[in-house]
């Protein structure tokens, strides 16, 4: 409406009308306007809240003029914060230097920004990796007046992407054939070794089943084991024997696992595997060189062993025989001719125990079978035999054992036992006056081991500085001339030496020519456990073993009238199975002068029917004989069901076969004990002796 009018135009009204429809119209269209401007802009402001990533716009000069709310939350920079500085104002200084010329090309030919990757400072220091997208901003005249765009941080997908790339690189690079397959076992991946192991593309692999690799050399067993561990979520690992495409086998090690996905069900499975048929064929040839060494060993350990046996049976007849001769009436040269035979032969025997010897230190089958020891009868038992032959000598032998030495020991008797004797035995053989003293000390004790010293001093020959460093190799000999004055091959000390070694020991000797020698080694000993300091010696146990005065004087022999004294029979009847001849004119004479009543058979057969038609006493029992050997023999005796009189009669082996463990053949055969050939006729005696005790108790 309009006011009136009266007061201009008195007496008249003046009506002016305007046609504001457009005007209208056009307000309306304005309203509408800033109505969708303003949703648009709450729509805008609504997406840059909730992008994940910040929106911006820059001058030509690449200076922020707009920069989203969001860019706090990846740099730690405000809005207001990033106006007015440039990309390269937030970059280290290498990424700066290649952005700014990157972004310098950009802007000449006015190029969008595509994925332009850089690093920038985060305002705390640490770095984050951007990508930036953009698009030019021209006027009406085509001038860039700058670029607008979105930044995303793709710290974590670039460290992805990297690890990514390196295990990419690894599995490329791998010498180990890589394969990746579905659940049913479908290829889906292979590396680059798979297809110059397999021979197969990875195009011709991808979509096939691995079935391909099938050789059927592969035990059907080994594929139902792996599918089983597979099917149950467990990593499985064998090998196989598969096929190369041009049809040729190989071996492959692999190590197989299942993958699972967030839900836990299987959906691939991963195999790494190695080409191992060079190794597979390598090891074949160690089996078949191992083989033919130890078949080498084998033959040579049976060719010793018969030549022992061979030797030590005729030998046994000419010890015997000899023993046998000395006992009678000879003269004085006569005798003399019969001792040299004895000491020949038995010298003979010493170089035939050298060469057993020797072959158990090359062969390297030593080893200890450790037990309760009592250590005063181990040193007793180890001195007892070489007392006599050192009285022969007009020699002294004794032997003490220091106070603080424990008793009660665990160890191997038998090797310590064999070294003491090897000790003693070169004391006297290179001894001609003066004595042989064996003292045993601790060296250390401690934690429950004790190591203990032996030491075997004698007045003998001595033995030059030169040649003390290499008396325990083998075939070595202090006195290797053509003139030397004692025999022998130089071979039981390096036993010793393999022994002191395995019972965790050293050994050594101590020596000055004219003066004599100090063989010594030590050992490694438990403590029993019911050891207490009462069991320790009150003072150092000396003993020193009495010589009879008329050791050492030679007495000739007169003759002597059939007026000596007949043996007196004793009501005792022994079996001796023997096929050799001579061996059973020894025995008959050594056991009748023992005072026994012996009868002979030539074979094992001939024993057992013996012993089933009379109850003798005891049998001395040959091991190798013809038609049935003693080890056999031995077997049926001792069997309830057959037919010999006495199951239980005592049985000792009088054989030729004395290798390791040839004693250890004759006692688990049934036997009772063991006479090593040649025998002597104290060690007959107390055997046949000790037995028949027993035998009435």
């Amino acid at each position: 409406s309009m006011a009136p009018l009266d007061d201009y135009f008195a007496g008249e009204h003046l009506i002016i009308l305007f046609d504001i429809t457009e005007r209208l119209k056009a307000e309306a269209k304005l309203a509408k306007a800033n109505e969708e401007m303003l949703k648009t802009s709450t729509l805008l402001d609504g997406i840059l809240r909730n992008m994940s990533d910040w929106v911006w716009e820059v001058d030509a000069k690449g200076r922020y003029t707009f920069c989203s709310q969001k860019v706090l939350q990846h740099l730690g920079y405000s809005p207001a914060e990033m106006l007015g500085k440039t990309f390269m104002d937030f970059m280290p200084p290498e990424s700066a230097g290649r952005f700014a010329v990157q972004f310098m090309e950009i802007r000449q030919s006015k190029a969008d920004m595509v994925s332009m990757e850089s690093w920038s400072i985060h305002k705390n220091g640490t770095l984050v990796r951007i990508s930036s997208n953009g698009v030019p901003i021209l006027d009406s005249q085509g001038t860039l007046t700058g670029y607008r765009g979105v930044d995303k941080n793709i710290t974590d997908i670039h460290h992805y992407e990297t690890h990514i790339r390196k295990l990419t690189r690894a599995i490329d690079q791998t010498t180990l054939t890589v394969v990746i397959t579905d659940s049913d076992g479908i290829i889906e991946f292979v590396n680059p070794c798979f297809t110059e192991i397999c021979g197969y593309t990875a195009e011709e692999a991808i979509g096939s089943s691995t079935n391909i690799l099938k050789s059927g050399l592969t035990p059907p067993a080994t594929y139902v084991a792996l599918w089983g561990a597979l099917k149950e979520g467990k990593t499985w690992e064998g090998e196989f024997v598969n096929k190369h495409k041009s049809g040729r086998c190989f071996n492959e090690q692999a190590v197989i696992s299942p993958i699972r996905d967030e839900y836990g069900t299987i959906t691939h499975i991963v195999a790494i595997k190695e080409d191992i048929t060079k190794r597979k064929a390598m090891e074949t040839e160690l089996v078949r060189a191992k083989e033919q060494a130890e078949a080498g060993n084998k033959a040579k350990a049976e060719f010793l062993a018969t030549i022992s046996h061979e030797i030590r049976t005729p030998m046994n007849g000419i010890l015997g025989m000899t023993q046998i001769l000395l006992d009678t009436d000879l003269d004085e040269q006569q005798h003399e001719f019969a001792e040299i035979c004895r000491k020949s032969s038995e010298h003979m025997m010493g170089i035939i125990d050298d060469i057993l010897d020797f072959s158990s230190v090359e062969k390297y089958k030593l080893a200890q079978h450790v037990v309760d020891i009592s250590l005063d009868k181990v040193v007793e038992q180890a001195v007892g035999p070489h007392i006599n032959v050192a009285h022969a000598k007009g020699l002294d032998i004794q032997y003490h054992i220091a106070s603080d030495v424990p008793h009660a020991l665990i160890g191997d008797p038998k090797l310590l036992t064999q070294v003491i004797s090897k000790f003693l035995s070169n004391a006297i053989k290179f001894t001609i006056q003066g004595g042989i003293d064996l003292s045993v000390s601790v060296h250390i004790d401690q934690l429950g081991l004790v190591v203990l010293c032996f030491e075997v001093k004698d007045t003998g020959i001595g033995i030059a500085e030169a040649d003390c460093t290499n008396i325990f190799e083998p075939f070595t000999q202090v006195d290797g001339s053509s003139t030397r004055r004692h025999d022998g091959m130089g071979i039981g000390l390096t036993l010793c030496k393999q022994i002191a070694y395995l019972m965790g020991g050293d050994i050594g000797v101590r020596s000055e020519v004219g003066v004599g020698s100090t063989f010594w080694f030590t050992s490694m000993f438990e403590r029993q456990n019911s050891q207490d300091i009462s069991l320790l010696r009150s003072a150092d146990r000396a003993i020193t073993v009495a010589m009879p005065a008329s050791c050492g004087t030679v007495v000739p022999r007169q003759k002597v009238a059939p007026s000596v004294p007949p043996v007196p029979q004793r009501d005792i009847r022994i079996l001796y199975a023997e096929d050799n001849v001579i061996n059973q004119k020894v025995a008959l004479n050594l056991l009748g002068k023992l005072g026994y009543q012996t009868d002979v058979v030539e074979n094992g057969l001939a024993a057992v029917k013996a012993l089933e038609a009379y109850p003798y006493d005891l049998v001395l029992m040959d091991c190798l004989m013809p038609v049935m050997d003693g080890l056999e023999a031995t077997g049926i005796i001792r069997d309830p069901s057959s037919h010999v009189l006495n199951h239980n009669v005592p049985i000792i082996a009088v054989t030729a076969n004395v290798l390791d463990n040839d004693r250890d053949c004759c006692l688990h055969a049934g036997m009772d004990d063991y006479l090593a050939k040649p025998v002597k006729k104290e060690h007959l005696s107390r055997a046949i002796e000790a037995w028949l005790g027993k035998s009435v108790r």
